[in-house]
């Protein structure tokens, strides 16, 4: 089974989530227990990125090309052997699905704030969610092309930087009434090449 996403949980030290890339799931792998392996959920099609969320660390998030963003609950997942995971019919369900009318690229938990969640279309909009309240988003943001990759601040809780096909990196602050450029960017980068892999902050403080 070829992998697309992988990412640790943040509090459980021995297990970490996984995707398939043909077969479109989320994998859950404790290599403490056995069967170290359990199937979490599924998409229609490839699934681009799973993000743990900070506080609730039973808590994962999925964003995928069938245009949907699924939160899972792992105390829901369906414990298999890893050789049966592929022809397993059941899925669990999702606590939470979000329809999106594009294809999803990125999607991210907030490390500051626990119900902020973002996600990324190849439309060139992000997608502010607020999880406690309903599947409609909160803000968005606009990029001139696809958008790759999205990423919190670690230390700011209204700061998120972005990446995309249309070569710029932007810092956005969510606090800013406008959502589109350039009233609520604080920073642009350009780049000779769109940005395809992750942005991760270094812990700064910006002015």
């Amino acid at each position: 089974i070829g992998s697309f996403d992988v990412s640790w949980n943040p509090k459980e030290k021995n297990l970490l989530a996984s995707t398939t890339i043909f077969n479109p799931q989320i994998i859950l792998w404790d290599y403490g227990k056995k069967p170290s392996s359990s199937k979490l959920g599924s998409h229609e099609q490839m699934i681009n990125r799973i993000s743990w969320n900070h506080f609730q660390p039973n808590i994962l998030a999925s964003c995928s090309q069938d245009r949907t963003l699924k939160l899972w609950d792992i105390k829901n997942a369906i414990c298999k052997d890893s050789k049966s995971i592929d022809n397993n019919k059941i899925s669990p369900k999702p606590i939470m699905k979000i329809d999106s009318k594009e294809k999803l690229r990125d999607c991210q938990f907030s490390p500051k704030v626990e119900w902020y969640l973002l996600a990324s279309c190849i439309n060139g909009e992000i997608m502010l969610f607020d999880t406690r309240k309903t599947t409609e988003k909160v803000r968005t943001f606009d990029h001139f092309d696809d958008v790759l990759t999205v990423d919190w601040h670690p230390s700011q809780s209204n700061v998120f930087c972005s990446g995309g096909m249309d070569r710029n990196l932007y810092i956005w602050n969510i606090c800013l009434v406008a959502s589109t450029l350039p009233s609520n960017v604080v920073r642009v980068f350009k780049h000779s090449s769109f940005i395809r892999l992750y942005i991760v902050f270094s812990n700064i403080i910006l002015l």
